[in-house]
Parts: structure tokens; C-alpha cells; sequence
């Protein structure tokens, strides 16, 4: 069976860098009972001081999830580390699950690329961190980083996962529109609980945001909006 490996910032049982870790669960989940699948990640959820309890790290375990896992502790989170487990697994695919990370992209894709794996090369996921939108924050880190990408030529080199076309119109206008890329939706949830929808009443307004609080999803402008609305909400 072949091995596709699995860099992610932030996984499971994380859950505070929101959909980023779904997509990426959803991805392993899908795709287990065909490849072996090994994930490498941060032994912490986003923002936290403390690793997830209970959690064996750097060393690769048998995860509840059905696959193996390495959670990375700070003090390890080195370029020789990143390139000795993708020498010990030898993946034959490597996945990459962010665009702006210095550990599991930069790291993994040039340790990659100086590894006699992966034989069916790399792909990376901005996951919409190319959109026009999303390079307003933190300007200046991401304009260096993307200046560092394109001096390594590291976009020749590697394959680009759009999830819809206006994603990969960002990555072609970025990079180039001869970037290699392929355009899959995402995975969903392979067990998804029955939605229950409740009736409308008139005059009334019930409202619910699921996503990660952050300043690209605008609620700010969501909120002021809905305080002009009349009725209850």
C-alpha cells in the first residue's frame, strides 16, 4: 500500500485553528482504507502553552483515528527533524496543509526535495491564504515569505490543491499560470449528524457562526449589520 504523509500545523484532537484541521481530517479520513497515511503536526492546539494531554511525542504512535501520527514538541520542531521522518516513512506523497508555515511547508517541501522520497512528489494546500482578502494580514511577513518561495523556485517544483476556481486563479496569479495545479473540492465529513431544522417565525431572526473567530471572516461587519435589523434576532 502506498504512504502519503501529512504536514499540518494544528490537528486533532486540536481544534482552534477551525477548518483547516477539518479539511485535514477529512482528507485522512477519506483515504485510510486505501494508503497508509502518517501525519506529522504540532503537539498543541493553536494559541496553547501546554501539549494535548495524554499525547506520546516525537515518536510516531497508532492514533485513534487509524493511522499514525508524530506530534512534534517545540524544542524538536527543527529542519533535521522534519527531514528524519520523512526519511524513515519514505512516503511516496507528501501533503501540505498551509501556505505560510516555516515548519510544515518550507521545511518539509525542501527536505523533501533532498530525500530520496517522495516518488510521487508533493502537494500543497493554501487552504485560501492566496486570496486578495487573506494577504491583507500581516502584510509584510507574508510578501518576504512569498518572495522566499518563488527565489527557491519552490512552485516548479511542487503541485498546487485548489479547492474551488477562485483559489487557483489566486495561486496562478501569484505564481505564475503555468504553476501546476489541481482543483478538488474538499472532503466532507464522512459521518455528518441529521440536521434538524427549526421553523421561522416572523419577526424574529435566529443567526449561528460556525468558523474559527478571525478578522478575514468579517463578523465585525456581520454584527453591525444585523444591529440594524428589526425585530428580534
Amino acid at each position: 500500500m502506498k504512504k502519503l504523509m501529512i504536514f499540518v500545523d494544528w490537528y486533532l484532537p486540536g481544534y482552534k485553528a477551525g477548518g483547516q484541521i477539518q479539511s485535514c481530517a477529512n482528507l485522512a479520513a477519506a483515504l485510510k482504507d486505501d494508503l497508509d497515511i502518517y501525519v506529522v503536526t504540532s503537539d498543541r492546539d493553536l494559541g496553547d502553552g501546554k501539549p494535548y494531554d495524554g499525547i506520546r511525542r516525537d515518536i510516531w504512535i497508532e492514533s485513534a483515528y487509524g493511522y499514525k501520527m508524530y506530534y512534534i514538541s517545540p524544542e524538536n520542531m527543527r529542519y533535521a527533524v522534519i527531514k528524519s521522518v520523512i526519511k524513515y516513512v519514505k512516503p511516496d506523497s507528501i501533503y501540505l496543509n498551509s501556505m505560510f508555515s516555516l515548519h510544515f511547508t518550507i521545511m518539509a517541501i525542501v527536505a523533501a526535495l533532498y530525500t530520496p522520497a517522495p516518488r510521487s512528489g508533493v502537494v500543497l494546500a493554501p487552504r485560501g491564504m492566496l486570496h486578495e482578502g487573506a494577504l491583507q494580514f500581516k502584510k509584510i511577513k507574508k510578501q518576504f515569505f512569498l518572495k522566499a518561495f518563488r527565489l527557491l523556485r519552490l512552485q516548479k517544483r511542487i503541485t498546487f490543491h485548489a479547492t474551488d476556481s477562485q483559489e487557483e486563479l489566486d495561486i496562478r496569479n501569484i505564481f505564475g499560470k503555468s504553476t501546476p495545479v489541481v482543483f478538488v473540492n474538499d472532503f466532507p465529513a464522512m459521518h455528518v449528524s441529521p440536521l434538524i431544522l427549526s421553523l421561522k417565525e416572523p419577526g424574529m431572526l435566529k443567526v449561528i457562526f460556525v468558523s474559527r473567530i478571525s478578522p478575514k471572516k468579517n463578523i465585525h461587519y456581520l454584527l453591525d449589520r444585523l444591529a440594524e435589523v428589526k425585530g428580534d434576532i
